[in-house]
């Protein structure tokens, strides 16, 4: 019965893991003098072709973490039949943590196809020879707005995976020490979110320019 308790401890630091390499928010790029129209294409069209490649990255990864569920799935189901109740609910944590992987993974693709959406968006624009400032103005909206999407999704991951954790070592299934690591991954989830309001803030409502 050890056995299973070290597997359910071990995917759950997988999960902890996984949340410490949540994105970090990064400040906004300055704006640059706009390049020949041609090079701005160009290099727009290698852009989404860079990032759709990192897409397909992220769907691959999806497919191992719902692999990792089916597992989990079909565990707790064998479990559950052999009638071992202590079995059953290192099982059910075990799905658990498989399921919260997955939500990461999947919230980490739905970032990168942000990207891509967007990406093509200004590959299109840039064929238009549309303003150079509209463009910037308008990738840092989307950007923003796909960071603070992400922030809330991280940060309930953070909340459910630390509710878990709590409820796990009042069972006694895992230590004390657990409750510390999903705390700070909590209150790092908490500040990103803050901070990428901050940011979708500073574009909708940049500075006026400066009189000369």
């Amino acid at each position: 019965m050890s056995r299973h308790l070290f597997a359910v401890v071990g995917v759950l630091a997988l999960a902890c893991a996984a949340l410490a390499q949540e994105p970090k928010l990064v400040q906004p790029k300055k704006l640059l003098p706009a390049p020949p129209k041609g090079e701005t294409a160009r290099r727009l069209a290698e852009e989404v072709e860079a990032i759709e490649s990192h897409l397909a990255t992220k769907k691959a990864i999806i497919l191992a973490a719902q692999v990792a569920v089916k597992a989990a799935e079909l565990t707790l189901d064998r479990v559950t039949k052999a009638g071992v109740p202590e079995a059953v609910e290192e099982a059910k944590l075990a799905l658990e943590a498989a399921k919260a992987q997955l939500m990461i993974r999947e919230s980490e693709a739905n970032e990168v196809a942000v990207k891509v959406k967007h990406a093509k968006r200004r590959a299109e624009e840039a064929q238009k020879a549309d303003s150079f400032d509209d463009r910037k103005r308008q990738f840092d909206l989307t950007e923003a707005e796909a960071r603070l999407e992400l922030a809330k999704r991280v940060l309930a991951i953070a909340a459910d995976h630390k509710a878990r954790i709590e409820d796990a070592v009042k069972r006694g299934i895992v230590p004390q020490t657990e409750v510390a690591e999903a705390m700070l991954k909590f209150d790092e989830a908490r500040l990103n979110l803050k901070s990428a309001e901050e940011a979708l803030h500073r574009v909708k409502n940049p500075p006026a320019p400066k009189k000369p």
